[in-house]
């Protein structure tokens, strides 16, 4: 878990957009992990299969929120920073630069937004990005490219 733990929190973060029900999903993931550990088979490596957790858990999350969504508006989860801050000579730059890459990730469609977040953040490979989500290569190469075009397209006018 302690070897884990920061990766976890950062991804459920990263698909819930917000630090305290990541940090709630986290928990949720290593007790899921913790019962579900002897049906590990070990047909892929174990981080694979706990992001394949972590996803899972986070998708069931979305959809119950989602139906309680009905009911209430949002929280206004827009003003928490989905990343920690960074330990930066530019304190306020490189923070600015993280929420506005934060910021354009929430306004990718879901499916980009994980396939993009597993590669470039927490830096799987294609394959185990197709193994954790259960679908095939081509369509993780078309998710990235689709969801790294719509970053550059929403961050190019914030650099200017």
């Amino acid at each position: 878990m302690r070897r884990y733990q920061h990766r976890v929190v950062s991804l459920a973060r990263t698909l819930t957009g917000s630090p305290d029900e990541a940090e709630d999903l986290a928990q949720e993931v290593f007790v899921r992990v913790y019962k579900s550990l002897g049906a590990f088979r070990g047909d892929s490596l174990f981080r694979t299969w706990l992001y394949t957790v972590t996803v899972n858990v986070s998708r069931s999350h979305h959809a119950r929120k989602r139906r309680q969504q009905d009911v209430w508006a949002d929280s206004g989860a827009d003003d928490d920073m989905p990343f920690d801050p960074p330990d930066a000579e530019d304190f306020e730059g490189a923070w600015l630069t993280r929420d506005a890459v934060a910021r354009a990730l929430e306004r990718l469609p879901a499916d980009q937004r994980t396939v993009v977040t597993l590669r470039d953040v927490h830096g799987l490979d294609y394959r185990e990005i197709a193994e954790t989500l259960g679908i095939p290569i081509g369509t993780v190469e078309s998710r990235i490219a689709r969801g790294r075009s719509r970053l550059r397209a929403v961050l190019r006018p914030a650099a200017h």
